[in-house]
């Protein structure tokens, strides 16, 4: 069988801002995340290593299946776990080749590593009922993120592009600080904390000249995000817009102001 798939339910590091338009859902104005991304995007702190977080389903073929079964195995899981353990929900995932019949299935958490036998069992449930097709085997490793089972980020503590102060920055901009919001604009720009974004810039900036109130620095964000929107493509523009506008009232609702963060923007 060859098929080599490589998936993320979520977004890595601060390009995690490029998902959030398609994943928030508006009711009278108000931004809606499900639990597992309103857990991503507002609580997620690293505290694994990715070995200790890493399972392997062996998946045999017992009929013939239709193109694309296993790709439907996975959105079939994710979705499972967003609505019975959000938690578990995040996580990345890949297949790879195994013999005439079989592929393997990597999937590595961001967190509850040590929940990882539970989870996979009841995900061996769950494929029961939606695949009877397939025979999953559940194996807990413990395995080694890379290229031949599933390679990580910097979710986990033990990996290269895991950055501590990313993730206290991340959570202080989470929180709605406008000096930690300026800064992540302008590491995106510069691509300090991984890859130059210019879309997630574009973000920061935006939701910085919200609660700016010195007009020196409300007058360079504003600059700043004229110029993006100068080297982006103009189809994009109304939907960067979009996603920045949802972007900040889903911190306005989520991260200020309900009990989240203390005095200085951290997170209790």
């Amino acid at each position: 069988m060859n098929i080599w798939v490589v998936g993320v339910c979520a977004c890595l590091a601060l390009a995690a801002l490029l998902i959030v338009g398609a994943q928030l859902r508006r009711s009278d104005d108000l931004p809606r995340l499900r639990a597992h991304e309103r857990y991503f995007f507002f609580e997620l702190e690293p505290r694994f290593r990715a070995s200790d977080c890493i399972i392997r389903f062996n998946i045999e073929v017992l009929a013939d299946i239709y193109p694309g079964i296993l790709t439907n195995a996975y959105y079939a899981a994710h979705e499972y776990l967003a609505t019975n353990d959000p938690v578990a929900a995040l996580f990345g995932y890949r297949f790879q080749d195994g013999a005439a019949n079989t592929t393997d299935m990597y999937m590595i958490f961001f967190d509850d590593c040590d929940r990882r036998r539970e989870i996979g069992e009841s995900l061996l449930a769950a494929w029961a009922d939606s695949h009877p097709n397939l025979a999953f085997r559940l194996d807990t490793g413990p395995h080694k993120a890379g290229r031949d089972t599933v390679e990580g980020g910097s979710q986990w503590i033990d990996s290269p592009e895991y950055n501590l102060h990313h993730w206290e920055l991340r959570k202080r901009a989470h929180c709605g600080e406008t000096a930690a919001l300026l800064i992540a604009a302008q590491l995106s720009e510069g691509g300090a904390l991984g890859r130059a974004s210019p879309e997630a810039a574009f973000k920061y900036y935006y939701l910085a000249s919200q609660r700016l109130q010195d007009e020196l620095d409300l007058v360079s964000a504003r600059q700043r995000l004229k110029a993006i929107l100068e080297q982006t493509d103009p189809d994009r523009h109304e939907a960067l817009r979009a996603t920045a506008r949802d972007w900040d009232a889903a911190i306005r609702v989520y991260g200020e102001g309900k009990g989240k963060c203390n005095a200085v923007g951290l997170r209790e």
